[in-house]
């Protein structure tokens, strides 16, 4: 599975409402747990930000035209 992701998860009215970590820690758990299904391999491509720390798998680009490409490399690296 790929994402793509273009920064962290941020929502306004959710972080006035909440614990301004609710979203980062729900995105890590998501990802942890997608992660953790045998046979899927969940990767993730950041558009300008790095998404390390919510994927094991993960690069990065600032050329939106260039997510195509580096999801592709990230593929046949992870496979």
């Amino acid at each position: 599975m790929i994402a793509i992701n273009d920064a962290a998860p941020v929502d306004d009215s959710t972080i006035l409402a909440n614990d301004e970590n609710l979203l980062p820690e729900h995105f890590r758990a998501v990802a942890g747990q997608l992660s953790a299904h045998e046979g899927l391999i969940l990767l993730c491509v950041g558009l300008h930000k790095s998404v390390a720390r919510y994927f094991k798998n993960s690069k990065w680009t600032d050329d939106a035209e260039g997510v195509f490409p580096v999801a592709v490399s990230s593929l046949v690296e992870v496979l």
